[in-house]
């Protein structure tokens, strides 16, 4: 391909190519796709799928928050700058591949389309947005930090997109609520590990994260004990449905569960919480893809 390209052009290629790193697009991707299922077979379950994805105003509160979760992306990228340089310095793009103008300039774009989008949508849709483009900044700006907070604000922001949904349609069912509780809790060990893993850039430039205020030995006990609670929101389920095929991706899911935790027990290197990480990503995912079948 290099070939065909001159250095100019192979320039302009590597920088949009790292801009999509930049923004996660294939996290995008996979909050849109939560997002419509959600639609699809979790709040509109009397009518008929064709009619939902007719629906304009769907897609743009997909596109709206997509944006808006783009730049928060930007914006934790450009906070976290020194911290991934010691961390992962090769991965390092903001300062290094992207400007930092370029990035919040791009960041406030993103935002004032997003709330644009979101203001010829409804009142609600503008009002929810506004709020979590802002607490995607105090997150990235101060919350982070903190212990405790920073891990659970995080985690809650994470599922705020498929919220909008909600305030969308105006509607939310118990069993909705406890399969969500358990991504979300997914998503809470997850943010955890993650702070196992970035220790290092963590305690270079101040942070006080979970892992660093309690050791990571106590971090392990603690995410233990999440993973124990994840039983809940299961049981719930159960008690609410009976024995329905959204249970067996819960079985699945407790599988991978388990060898999370065993591997949680003899990691000790950043590549083995790196893996940890991992596994529990695929359970999310699945979690993502299998919203239809509560």
């Amino acid at each position: 391909m290099s070939e065909y390209l001159n250095r100019e052009q192979r320039t302009i290629l590597v920088k949009f190519l790292a801009y999509l790193g930049l923004v996660r697009w294939q996290n995008l991707g996979l909050v849109a796709l939560a997002q419509y299922l959600a639609a699809v077979f979790l709040l509109n379950r009397h009518t008929e799928n064709l009619e939902v994805l007719m629906d304009p105003g769907l897609h743009f509160v997909v596109l709206s928050s997509g944006f808006i979760i783009a730049g928060g992306y930007l914006i934790n990228a450009f906070y976290d700058m020194e911290k991934d340089l010691a961390n992962n310095p090769d991965k390092l793009i903001i300062g290094r591949i992207i400007s930092k103008t370029f990035a919040l300039n791009t960041y406030l774009l993103f935002n004032f389309i997003g709330l644009l989008i979101g203001f010829l949508i409804s009142w609600r849709i503008f009002l929810f947005l506004g709020i979590f483009t802002f607490l995607l900044w105090f997150y990235s700006h101060k919350l982070k930090k903190m212990p405790f907070v920073g891990n659970l604000s995080g985690t809650f922001l994470s599922v705020c997109s498929f919220f909008v949904i909600c305030v969308y349609y105006w509607q939310l069912s118990w069993p909705v609520v406890w399969y969500v509780m358990f991504l979300i809790l997914a998503e809470l060990i997850r943010e955890i590990v993650k702070d196992m893993e970035a220790i290092k850039g963590d305690i270079v430039f101040g942070y006080k994260t979970i892992s660093i205020v309690l050791g990571i030995k106590r971090t392990k006990l603690l995410v233990y004990g999440l993973m124990t609670l994840g039983i809940l929101p299961i049981a719930l389920v159960y008690h609410l449905q009976g024995w329905s095929i959204v249970m067996y991706f819960f079985l699945f899911a407790s599988l991978l569960w388990i060898i999370a935790a065993m591997m949680l027990g003899s990691a000790k290197e950043r590549k083995d919480f790196a893996a940890v990480n991992t596994l529990l990503k695929v359970i999310i995912v699945l979690g993502v893809l299998s919203i239809g079948l509560v």
